[in-house]
């Protein structure tokens, strides 16, 4: 990897981190304001109940992505972006243009979905 594409990754991750951020705090207000709303029928209640859980399920899933790039963000500064954590074999360049917070090689994030790992 060039340290063209490494700059050309670290902007792609900073970019992603902050529209990640962004979202992440629009659905953390979203969920502050909707505690404070009252609802006033059975079915106000059981579809605010509903947005709520899908608005909770977003933002956690908003704040592991999050993670993710901040840990892609410090293996960039400690010179070990870009292998894998598993195996130390290197991440294929177009993985990485994929998905620029891949930790793993193709065949060990394989062999982890399968239970391998």
């Amino acid at each position: 990897m060039t340290e063209e594409d490494r700059k050309t990754l670290r902007k792609s991750l900073l970019d992603q981190l902050e529209q990640v951020s962004a979202k992440a705090s629009a659905h953390e207000t979203r969920l502050s304001s909707d505690h404070a709303d009252e609802v006033r029928d059975v079915l106000e209640t059981t579809s605010h109940r509903v947005e709520s859980q899908l608005d909770a399920q977003i933002a956690e899933s908003e704040e592991n992505l999050i993670a993710k790039i901040g840990h892609a963000l410090e293996r960039m500064d400690q010179g070990n972006y870009g292998l894998c954590e598993h195996c130390g074999g290197e991440i294929p360049l177009a993985r990485l243009q994929a998905k620029p917070s891949a930790t793993l090689c193709v065949g060990c994030q394989e062999k982890k979905e399968n239970g391998a790992h």
